[in-house]
């Protein structure tokens, strides 16, 4: 199993940079936001392409929420 605590250094194969805190918790914002904005505009029948936005919007932010996470396990 490896540590994730362990930081690893620019000069190492691999190394990518450090993500600031931010980045998830911004991610879960923005999917949690955008489905409810996906089902307001559903349920009160705004113009379609505000639904369709917000769908995609969502549909990206899981996307990389899943991504990342499996990125997160395998290293």
């Amino acid at each position: 199993m490896s540590d994730s605590s362990r930081v690893l250094a620019a000069s190492e194969p691999g190394a990518t940079p450090a993500r600031t805190g931010a980045f998830r918790p911004v991610l879960w914002l923005l999917l949690i936001v955008s489905i409810a904005a996906n089902a307001i505009s559903n349920v009160m029948g705004l113009n379609p392409a505000v639904g369709i936005a917000s769908g995609v919007l969502a549909l990206g932010c899981a996307t990389t929420l899943i991504t990342d996470h499996r990125r997160r396990r395998q290293s």
